[in-house]
């Protein structure tokens, strides 16, 4: 869910409030926040190092991917996501 505890919920629960979110994507077990200056946040499980964390552990809160860039747009399947750069880039 993005907390630190991983405890159930059974009711919506804020995970951050933030004006400039302008996408939400989602994978299997992880999910993605654009926002409007083109940064990039993932969080979730990470078994295939699906975040682009550079590693394969398990990240509760969201944490800034691929820092030196600017996203344009971003598309999640299930263990897996391509993102588009500003410069025209395709990973």
């Amino acid at each position: 869910l993005g907390l630190v505890r991983n405890a159930p919920r059974s009711v919506p629960t804020l995970l951050m409030e933030d004006p400039t979110i302008t996408q939400i994507y989602c994978g299997a077990e992880f999910s993605m926040i654009l926002f409007e200056d083109g940064k990039l946040f993932s969080f979730g499980n990470n078994y295939f190092g699906n975040l682009g964390t550079g590693n394969y552990q398990l990240q509760s809160k969201p944490i800034l991917v691929m820092k030196d860039a600017t996203i344009k747009k971003i598309s999640c399947g299930g263990n897996h996501w391509f993102l588009l750069k500003e410069n025209g880039e395709l990973f």
